[in-house]
């Protein structure tokens, strides 16, 4: 079954000259029968059953293998080989010192793929004679015990070949002839290869003897007969006499030898054997060539993964010194890494999410930015309002009751200031540093909003005076507009002079005092009916109120960003919100005197001159007739027709008559938006009128008047700064967040609070960092990598011979790796564990900084994509490092890691 043809090894050493440990060999062994390789040191007997086991390769020749030719095997091709046909057995035993008796034998069971059974190991060791040693561990034996261990191992996958080297030099003549005896019995039916230096154990226990000198084969002989003459006389052959052993020779027996010599001309050799005396003749290599029985097969080695582990285990004994500064290290670099992944991970919709929940912001303010581009593919973001029909498209898209927040322009003509005396906010810190004077005071109510009280439960907003407004020329205001008047005092803006020529402010000491005053906005008067707690917090605005010459720069760019962001809170959102009953709203959009448009208008003419440009229109119906300038004949406004404000035509037009403006008269103009150039134009328009009187306040400053149709096209209904909705939570919130940073309709709609500006600021900072963070997040786990792959190759270090010994029992370079990995597994699960506590606990102790410096942010996030990337990053760089190491070590030649080489 095995049979090789012109083998040669050659070994060359990096300095000397090549030896050729085998030369040009051709052997052929039968399927049974004890096989003893002899000869002197370095004859090549020890390479020529390493190659046999495929423990080492040959650079030449062939090796048949049950009629397969090994000449192109892989190395897990001959690893399974010496799986499924070859049992090893070496002189130092080489049996795993962790495992018991027990557990070395089942190891050769379960790399085959079966299940060791208790009974399968008793009584394997019950036929070398090692019954009830199954619990004890190597260390307990004596050199003879281990060697039978040895033997058990080899046996027990009922291999086909079993292969001995020297397996008696460790053991004294007593312990060697019971070990041989056993190999002896074990040949009845399988191939025993043996090598030994020990020619009278060849002859008295060989079946064939192969003798090797310089590489090779001097001598391939077999046993003749073992009926010859038994221990009562001298047995004489061709070759020699033999002696029994312990026989003292009489003088018959002299006078026989004497005899037998005279009539040999080359002389005798006389041979001591034990037992039965045997005769040796040149082997019959065609009796040889037998049948090849069952077909070539391979067993492929799967080392069970609890054996891998208690492997792998083992080898953290080592170096404990060199574990504890890998594990400190490998944690910190992981822990770093997983600091890394928190910036570099950074998501703003996450973000923003967590910073609204953490600092409790109860309202949803929501804007509307469209997102276009002009002619020449440059993007522009242009703020507009909002139209009932935006609301509504706000409330579908999201599910929030959004109410729309409605700041006309003529609000604006009178300010609250005038109202409470300025000064008392002026006299402050402020004044000592010039060109900087910040105030948190309420200088204007910024829209009107209505409010029921279900609204009020909904927003979680309180009530601290007072009611709502029940009429349309009521309000009710909040404690942030209170707190103006609380410390500014109350007057009306045209309250007489006092007796000094001073203006005198009514004392407002608590909520109360406010009801039933009167607030003049845009010059309706309105009666404050309650107050209204939104949650606003004042006192986190106070500081902006102390700039001090001897301030750092660094401060007072804190401070403006401070400020910023409290113009943000009260221009949006419900902090500086005047509150009215239900329709009031839409009573005063109504009734209002002109419109706003975002985009402004203008009309030029054929040569692109501006004619008229403004954002400001209002219809027919809100300019007295009386004001109105007809050319050629019109009455009303039709389709693309407009009356123009007289006041923004350049030249001096206050003395004009009908006649000069006739120029006018059947022109066409274009009308075109401010932000988008051509592609928001239309022509045809036609100037019909101007109207040119300055006392018709608010109309003074509007642009021009369009007929009702081409108004609704202009300002698309859009007369609310912004709308409100109580903020969601949970999972609404996280939609609500990703809704409003949601561009891909080129249209967005930002929430505005404190928060969300601060973070909208800090996001640019934030992708760098995130950015940054990646890379270092990379370089760490690279030093983490190759912290362990270098305690790895440490481990290797001292189990390299014990990977030799998996080799030569059939395991393969696959399971060598689940050895390592199981190791670098564990130092891994203890990184992942370790550092995604450390991670979370620096992670809290980042963010609780932030905001105890008074930022609303949550940045940093650690959750379960930080605890599942670590792991996996730790077990891919346990992986990885333990890959190369074991990589280098499994392309060994098992017989180079058995003797440690």
């Amino acid at each position: 079954m095995l049979e090789i043809r012109h083998l040669t090894k050659i070994y060359r050493p990096r300095r000397g000259v090549p030896v050729k440990a085998l030369d040009d060999v051709s052997l052929t062994f039968g399927e049974k029968g004890m096989v003893f390789l002899l000869g002197k040191s370095g004859s090549g007997k020890s390479t020529m059953l390493n190659v046999l086991g495929g423990l080492d390769r040959f650079d030449s020749g062939e090796m048949i293998l049950k009629g397969v030719s090994a000449h192109a095997f892989k190395q897990q091709e001959l690893d399974s080989y010496r799986n499924t046909y070859v049992g090893f057995i070496f002189q130092e035993y080489n049996i795993l010192e962790e495992f018991s008796v027990g557990a070395n034998i089942a190891l050769a069971i379960e790399l085959q793929g079966r299940k060791a059974t208790d009974e399968q190991i008793n009584d394997i060791l019950r036929q070398v004679d090692l019954a009830d040693c199954a619990s004890r561990k190597p260390s307990e034996l004596s050199g003879g015990q281990k060697q039978r261990v040895a033997i058990a191992r080899a046996l027990v996958k009922n291999p086909e070949i079993i292969m001995a080297d020297e397996p008696t030099g460790a053991l004294d003549s007593v312990t060697g002839r019971q070990v041989l005896d056993t190999l002896k019995r074990l040949s009845a039916d399988k191939l025993v290869l043996v090598v030994s230096h020990d020619r009278d154990f060849a002859e008295r226990y060989a079946d064939r003897i192969v003798e090797l000198a310089d590489g090779q084969v001097i001598r391939d002989v077999e046993r003749e007969s073992e009926d010859l003459p038994g221990e009562e006389g001298l047995a004489f052959d061709q070759d020699g006499v033999t002696v029994p052993a312990g026989y003292r020779l009489t003088e018959a027996d002299r006078e026989a030898i004497n005899a037998y010599l005279a009539e040999r001309e080359s002389g005798a050799v006389i041979t001591p054997r034990g037992g039965a005396k045997a005769r040796f003749k040149e082997t019959d290599v065609a009796r040889l060539a037998a049948r090849i029985g069952e077909p070539f097969r391979l067993i492929r080695s799967k080392l069970p993964m609890k054996k891998a582990f208690a492997i792998g285990a083992s080898a953290l004994k080592y170096k404990k010194v060199r574990l504890v500064f890998t594990l400190i290290l490998s944690v910190i670099a992981f822990t770093l890494f997983g600091l890394s992944d928190t910036f570099g991970s950074y998501d703003l919709v996450r973000a923003c999410t967590d910073s609204l929940r953490d600092s409790n912001v109860r309202s949803a303010a929501l804007t509307r930015v469209e997102i276009k581009e002009d002619d020449d593919g440059d993007t522009y973001r242009h703020s507009v309002d909002l139209s009932d029909k935006d609301i509504a498209q706000l409330q579908a898209d999201t599910g929030l009751p959004f109410t729309g927040s409605y700041a006309p322009g003529w609000m604006f003509d009178r300010p609250l200031t005038e109202q409470f005396d300025e000064s008392v906010f002026a006299a402050t810190d402020a004044e000592k540093k010039e060109g900087i004077a910040f105030h948190h005071y309420a200088g204007r109510i910024n829209g009107f909003a209505e409010m029921t009280a279900e609204g009020l439960q909904d927003y979680g907003y309180t009530l601290v005076a007072g009611r709502l407004p029940e009429d349309r020329d009521e309000i009710a205001i909040t404690s942030y507009l209170y707190e103006s008047f609380h410390k500014g005092g109350y007057r009306m803006p045209d309250a007489p002079l006092n007796m000094a020529g001073q203006r005198s402010y009514d004392k407002i000491a608590t909520p109360n005092n406010m009801l039933g005053r009167i607030l003049v906005l845009g010059g309706r008067e309105f009666s404050v009916v309650g107050i209204v707690d939104t949650g606003f917090d004042i006192d986190r605005y106070e500081v902006l109120t102390h700039v001090t010459d001897d301030m750092p720069m660094a401060d007072e760019i804190l401070y403006f960003a401070l400020n910023s962001e409290m113009q943000n809170e009260v221009n949006y959102g419900m902090t500086c919100t005047a509150f009215v009953c239900e329709g009031a709203v839409a009573a005063m959009v109504a009734e209002a005197p002109y419109y706003e448009l975002d985009d402004g208008v203008m009309l030029t003419d054929d040569e692109g001159e501006v004619y008229v440009n403004g954002f400001q229109v209002c219809s027919l119906s809100q300019i007295p007739e009386e004001n109105i300038l007809w050319f050629g004949g019109k009455k009303t406004l039709g389709e693309k027709e407009v009356l123009i404000n007289a006041a923004n035509i350049w030249e001096d037009t206050s003395e004009w008559t009908a006649a000069e403006w006739a120029e006018y008269v059947d022109r066409d103009f274009t009308m075109s938006t401010y932000y988008y150039g051509s592609g928001e134009s239309e022509t045809g328009w036609k100037i019909v009128g101007c109207y040119r009187f300055f006392d018709l306040d608010p109309l003074n400053g509007i642009a021009m008047a369009l007929s009702d149709a081409d108004l609704e096209r202009y300002s698309n209904g859009r007369v609310y700064d912004f709308a409100v909705a109580p903020m969601p939570e949970g999972r609404a919130l996280e939609a609500l967040v990703s809704y409003c940073y949601d561009e891909s309709d080129g249209v967005r709609n930002p929430l505005n609070n404190s928060a969300c500006f601060e973070l909208d600021i800090l996001d640019g900072v934030f992708k760098v960092l995130s950015a940054v963070f990646f890379w270092i997040g990379v370089f760490f786990a690279q030093f983490a990598g190759l912290l362990l792959a270098s305690f790895i190759a440490t481990s290797i270090t001292h189990k390299k011979q014990e990977i030799g010994i998996l080799r030569a029992i059939g395991a393969r370079s696959a399971d060598v790796f689940r050895i390592f990995f199981s190791e670098s597994f564990l130092i891994a699960m203890f990184n992942a564990v370790t550092a995604s506590i450390a991670t979370a606990v620096v992670t809290f102790f980042i963010n609780f900084f932030f905001r105890s410096e008074g930022l609303l942010v949550t940045v940093l996030h650690f959750g379960v994509r930080q605890v599942i990337l670590l792991l996996v990053i730790s077990v891919a760089v346990a992986a990885l490092a333990s890959f190369f190491p074991v990589r280098r070590i499994a392309a060994k030649r098992p017989i180079d890691a058995i003797n440690n080489r």
